[in-house]
């Protein structure tokens, strides 16, 4: 399902030049992880060494690290180039990256070579490789912007699925303040999916989560949410 959504947003296209259009194409997009300088500029926006790359994904990740506990088992749904997973790693027991862009995972597994609790999967769409209540964390960081909101929906349904009684989910969804920002100008603001505060708090609450804390960055709302009893 994400691999069929990263043409189209919901958004009307028309605006977009052709450079902009062809840069948002699905081959384009699985095809920038060919190098890593590529896939750092797909992913990140900017270009970065592999050391700077894990310093920016461990300065993010402060963010969200109080959802985690020593003994955690955690996915990363879209873990891309794997900055975030390692940024994580040193806090749990064992975390799995699983991303649908085969090339970005090489990139992932040579990045994370020196830590041993990290695992990384290629996700083929549909339902997540996981069994019911069988990991206690699930966080999407940087993600969501280029789904539709139907299918994050479903995704968030998902996560509820797999996570524990009272597991833990973080998930970054882009503010309408991102419009006209560098963020969004290399594809243009109507190839991203925003979220303002009251919509971010009700797909959360209607796919079975409390939220716990709600941290507005200048672009991006991060929900720190609990799986509600059923």
């Amino acid at each position: 399902m994400l691999e069929n959504v990263l043409n189209s947003t919901g958004h009307a296209s028309r605006r977009a030049g052709p450079v902009q259009r062809l840069l948002r194409t699905r081959a384009v997009w699985r095809l920038s992880g060919l190098n890593y300088w590529s896939a750092c500029m797909a992913t990140k926006g900017r270009l970065m060494t592999r050391h700077a790359l894990l310093a920016h994904c461990r300065q993010e990740m402060q963010l969200i690290r109080s959802v985690f506990r020593e003994d955690d088992v955690v996915v990363e749904f879209g873990c891309g180039l794997g900055g975030n997973m390692i940024a994580n790693a040193g806090s749990v027991q064992e975390i799995v990256g699983i991303d649908i862009n085969p090339y970005y995972l090489r990139h992932a597994r040579r990045l994370s070579r020196a830590y041993p609790n990290c695992r990384l999967e290629l996700y083929e769409g549909g339902e997540l490789p996981f069994a019911d209540a069988s990991v206690d964390v699930v966080y999407s960081w940087a993600v969501f912007e280029r789904i539709p909101k139907p299918a994050v929906a479903a995704y968030l349904q998902e996560f509820s699925r797999i996570l524990k009684p009272r597991g833990r989910s973080a998930v970054y969804l882009l503010r309408p303040a991102a419009k006209d920002t560098g963020f969004t100008r290399l594809l243009g603001e109507d190839a991203y999916v925003y979220f303002d505060r009251e919509e971010a708090e009700a797909l959360m609450a209607n796919s079975g989560f409390a939220i716990e804390r709600f941290v507005d960055w200048p672009t991006a709302h991060v929900c720190l949410a609990e799986k509600r009893d059923a």
